[in-house]
């Protein structure tokens, strides 16, 4: 499956907070054999986890029950038939700033999607 979601960063989240979130999660998910990647801008994460629903299920109570994340919205989730990001166990990408007008992580998140 392929579950799309956002969250509103905790204040004062710092750049050794952001390396560890990716540290864990890339081993977190490799060893879950889940795949995806966290955008992350401003205050505003946006993330794709793909995997068995079970393992991506249990990843996102994580990801709600972390301090770091706060506002977790589910956007999408999507039965697939392959994965879009089958060859990273994590991918973090530096994010440009969005458009003026744009909105909203979820609209962030659903262009993504149709641009993948």
């Amino acid at each position: 499956m392929h579950l799309a979601f956002s969250s509103v960063a905790a204040p004062g989240l710092t750049d050794r907070d952001l390396e560890n979130i990716r540290n864990r999660a890339t081993a977190r998910n490799a060893e879950a054999a889940i795949t995806g990647l966290l955008l992350y801008q401003g205050d505003t994460f946006c993330g794709v986890l793909e995997g068995s629903r079970r393992a991506v299920f249990a990843r996102m109570e994580v990801i709600i029950t972390d301090p770091r994340h706060r506002a977790v919205q589910i956007v999408r989730e999507d039965e697939i038939a392959a994965r879009r990001f089958g060859n990273w166990t994590f991918g973090s990408l530096p994010v440009p700033p969005v458009p003026s007008g744009f909105g909203r992580a979820e609209q962030f998140l659903r262009a993504l999607g149709e641009r993948l």
